[in-house]
């Protein structure tokens, strides 16, 4: 089985809504999928609970983030070069995604040289 990397590097609402939507439908088909939230989409991530994409006409996909666990998508990570303190203020932040962990850019760099696939959003 081949690895597939998704990589989120976006801010926008609808975007995000979009790669949730095509992460749980790969892993559908493929059972090694790896999900990276770059740092274009951090400021979204860490604010996922208060997030209303309703009042922007979208639906809500907020829940959808507990789906991950549900499809077995376990290496989930948030590019990050800050160390120490501010690394585990942003681990702390999105816990509620599911045992998240962060990666520096070079070892997002390295996962994604590694892998089979890449689709970035």
């Amino acid at each position: 089985m081949s690895r597939i990397v998704c990589v989120l590097n976006s801010d926008r609402l609808s975007v995000m809504r979009e790669f949730l939507d095509f992460v749980l439908g790969i892993s559908a088909f493929n059972e090694d999928v790896v999900v990276i939230f770059a740092e274009n989409s951090l400021g979204l991530i860490k604010n996922i609970d208060k997030l209303s994409p309703e009042g922007v006409g979208e639906r809500n996909f907020v829940k959808t983030f507990g789906m991950l666990e549900l499809y077995d998508i376990s290496q989930i990570y948030a590019e990050s070069n800050h160390v120490g303190g501010e690394s585990t203020l942003l681990e702390e932040t999105i816990s509620s995604i599911h045992e998240i962990r962060t990666l520096s850019t070079s070892e997002c760099m390295e996962l994604i040289r590694e892998t089979d696939h890449v689709f970035t959003f």
